[in-house]
């Protein structure tokens, strides 16, 4: 399960900066494209439960709540009670900090991201579509002139999206940049390169998912 390195003709891939790749912008479209609803400040604590705990084995519309009661040291029944809006903690509650601080680093790991994915309703072509992605970017070159701001469309088959998901939970955010710079590099331009990736979609050409 490696992340793509090379171009289609051997030469190495390019690489998104680090710090652009952690950028609240750039990590939002990327979850999104992924199949996964990024936790929101505010989110109901049932989806926010989803988000952290994964779903419940008997209900993948709601959250694993043993799991969840396990690691807050609360009992199911009063975390039910969270997710049905029959109680609201106050925000000094440990639990809930505890929560809240696992929901802004849920999808900094391999399993965050994994359970966050399997917490989602399948998304994903049925068929072949194109996916648009936007930000600065333009052919690998020493001109800073060659790069602005734009938004693309490439073809994207439903094993290439697999594909795309699976080097997102395996390796974040740098993974799928890698997928889509090669994704590009075969059915867009060689040596594309992103500087910056504010929005990603998939849907069927000229319209959104």
């Amino acid at each position: 399960m490696q992340r793509p390195t090379a171009t289609a003709s051997g030469a190495p891939l390019p690489r998104m900066n680090p710090q652009q790749l952690r950028s609240p912008a750039t990590s939002s479209a990327m979850a999104r494209f992924a199949g996964v609803q990024p936790p929101q400040p505010g989110q109901d604590l049932g989806q926010l439960l989803r988000s952290v705990y994964g779903a419940s084995p008997r209900d993948p519309q709601r959250p694993d709540l043993r799991a969840a009661a396990a690691d807050l040291g609360m009992s199911a029944r009063q975390l039910r009670r969270w997710a049905n809006g029959e109680s609201r903690p106050r925000a000094t509650n440990p639990a809930l900090q505890r929560l809240q601080r696992l929901s802004r680093t849920v999808l900094d790991s391999r399993a965050g991201r994994a359970r966050a994915l399997g917490a989602q309703a399948p998304a994903q072509p049925a068929a072949a579509r194109t996916i648009r992605i936007g930000g600065v970017q333009g052919v690998v070159s020493g001109n800073d002139d060659a790069y602005r701001d734009r938004t693309i469309e490439v073809d994207l088959t439903p094993a290439e999206y697999a594909e795309l998901q699976r080097l997102w939970v395996e390796h974040g955010n740098a993974g799928l940049a890698d997928g889509l710079h090669a994704l590009t590099d075969r059915n867009y331009y060689e040596q594309w390169h992103f500087q910056s990736i504010d929005s990603i979609q998939w849907g069927d050409r000229g319209r959104g998912r």
